[in-house]
């Protein structure tokens, strides 16, 4: 199962992802709130939306109205911190409130039906594809060109502010590979990052 979370500190989130990864779901973390096409679109991409406790609940309320239509009952809200739980003055209807337990999250999910929805390959666009990417991923990708190679060098200096030593080489060999699996998974176009010996990166 595709599942995104929205926070506002996507560090704060690492507990949350590597659980759900344990139980084989696939784990985006995103900050975006406010981009409302963005997000609807995501709703053909992912299979299930977790709100961080981060999230004010007035965002959250606006978030769930616009989303419930698309991810029909798979909203999650995590809930905060047992202190806070009597702030909450108004709950979603169509979101299911959960702690941050691993016990809760599996049962939830286990308990989910199967999603039929399939993926429209015309969801993703060029623009919006560095979306689905982590940060390093976005850099390296948006700065590749379609008619000349990038090198290397350049690239370290983009990504890290350094120099391409070759262990970061190394890490760009790894970017490349990541950035082609998501275009394989998201399929809007058949252009691939592409690599030359003595030339560098391209998007072709």
């Amino acid at each position: 199962m595709r599942i995104i979370i929205l926070t506002k500190n996507i560090s704060y989130e690492i507990d949350l992802q590597r659980e759900l990864q344990i139980l084989s779901h696939e784990v985006f973390v995103g900050r975006s709130t406010e981009e409302e096409e963005w997000l609807i679109e995501s709703a053909k991409l992912f299979d299930c939306l977790f709100v961080s406790e981060t999230i004010a609940d007035p965002e959250f309320l606006l978030l769930n109205q616009t989303l419930a239509p698309y991810y029909q009952q798979r909203i999650v809200r995590i809930l905060p911190g047992n202190d806070e739980q009597e702030m909450i003055l108004e709950k979603a209807e169509n979101a299911t409130y959960l702690n941050r337990s691993f016990v809760e999250l599996r049962e939830f999910l286990a308990a989910l039906p199967p999603n039929t929805r399939k993926l429209e390959k015309a969801s993703v666009t060029k623009e919006s594809f560095p979306k689905f990417l982590s940060l390093q991923e976005q850099i390296f990708f948006n700065n590749l060109a379609e008619e000349q190679f990038i090198n290397r060098e350049d690239l370290c200096w983009k990504i890290w502010g350094n120099g391409g030593t070759n262990s970061r080489k190394s890490q760009l060999s790894i970017l490349a590979k990541r950035i082609n699996e998501k275009l394989d998974e998201y399929d809007y176009t058949e252009k691939r990052v592409r690599t030359a010996w003595g030339k560098g990166y391209i998007l072709q």
